[in-house]
């Protein structure tokens, strides 16, 4: 390791965690899964403060996405919400916007990663519908960091024993590459 005026200074994205100056990192660390430095985390967060948010499907109308017949069973069709190919940058979630639910109800929207019959899920958020109002809006949702290129999928609960539908469609947060400051 190379020696500065304060000390050693460690590896870029170096993994060992022996030492303070391995824990603080370089300031180069880019990769926080990689290296797990704090320079390394606050690179990575003021990344995703900094880049840009999208809705998908993007420039399309929401996707209804349906639930079976069966009362608080996952036994709906898994829908595409995002492409494979949609979002080039890694990307999470936040928030999954739902309108016009058919029924009153309590519903929840599992959100899924991966390939059409490979689909891992990654969360889950709800919304409701009485006879005098209906919760539809963006409704807030945390997902791990998803690798760009990656298909997001969707299905949906219902508390009713009958196949209800509610429209969808998700705001992304991307996690664009700044150079280290």
């Amino acid at each position: 390791m190379p020696i500065n005026r304060l000390g050693i200074v460690p590896a870029t994205d170096g993994t060992n965690n022996t030492t303070t100056e391995q824990v603080v990192g370089s300031k180069n660390d880019i990769e926080w899964i990689e290296s797990r430095s704090l320079a390394a985390f606050a690179y990575a967060v003021y990344n995703h403060i900094h880049s840009s948010s999208n809705t998908h499907p993007a420039n399309a109308q929401f996707v209804t996405v349906t639930s079976g017949g069966t009362q608080y069973v996952n036994d709906g069709a898994i829908t595409e919400i995002i492409a494979a190919d949609e979002i080039t940058i890694p990307f999470d979630l936040h928030f999954v916007i739902g309108f016009n639910i058919s029924a009153i109800g309590s519903y929840d929207v599992v959100v899924y990663s991966g390939a059409s019959g490979d689909e891992i899920e990654v969360g889950r958020t709800g919304f409701t519908r009485s006879t005098n109002q209906s919760r539809e809006g963006a409704t807030p949702i945390q997902i791990p960091k998803q690798p760009a290129n990656t298909r997001i999928s969707a299905s949906l609960i219902s508390s009713n024993n009958a196949a209800n539908t509610i429209n969808v469609r998700v705001w992304s947060h991307g996690y664009t590459a700044i150079t280290p400051l």
